[in-house]
């Protein structure tokens, strides 16, 4: 997101709290980073944690807070674009950007790739909103 349309939303999620990952399916080759202190850049960015490939031939990916949603994404890195497309529209193998929303707030989510699923489980957190308040004053005749 822009920094000008970051600036224009009036509802913000501003930081999270609590956020802990649960694995039904960790793949062995990869393994979870969480971000210290997670809060919205100035372009509207807020990653919420990571999963990393133990070899850089391989893709990592990046949970992060949907401001427009607000819900959990996940992208993928270390892809050509294509394949970044691929994955976004959950096609030709690659599945797991959009997470679901579950019944007790948190977010289920599948990561999957062309050569097999990177990672399923739970994503839960508490979101800290910020509400943007501005006052305007009008001169005229």
């Amino acid at each position: 997101m822009d920094p000008v349309k970051c600036d224009s939303l009036s509802i913000m999620t501003k930081s999270v709290t609590g956020v802990c990952v649960s694995f039904d399916y960790p793949h062995p080759l990869y393994e979870g980073q969480e971000i210290d202190n997670p809060v919205t850049s100035k372009t509207g960015l807020l990653e919420l944690y990571r999963i990393l490939p133990k070899s850089i031939s391989m893709p990592d990916f990046i949970f992060r807070w949907d401001h427009n949603e607000n819900s959990v994404n996940v992208d993928i890195h270390g892809v050509t674009d294509a394949e970044r497309d691929l994955f976004k529209k959950e096609k030709c193998g690659f599945r797991g950007h959009k997470t679901i929303r579950q019944d007790d707030g948190s977010y289920r989510f599948c990561i999957v790739i062309p050569s097999g699923t990177i990672a399923q489980g739970t994503i839960r957190l508490i979101a800290n909103f910020g509400l943007r308040i501005s006052d305007q004053m009008y001169a005229g005749d």
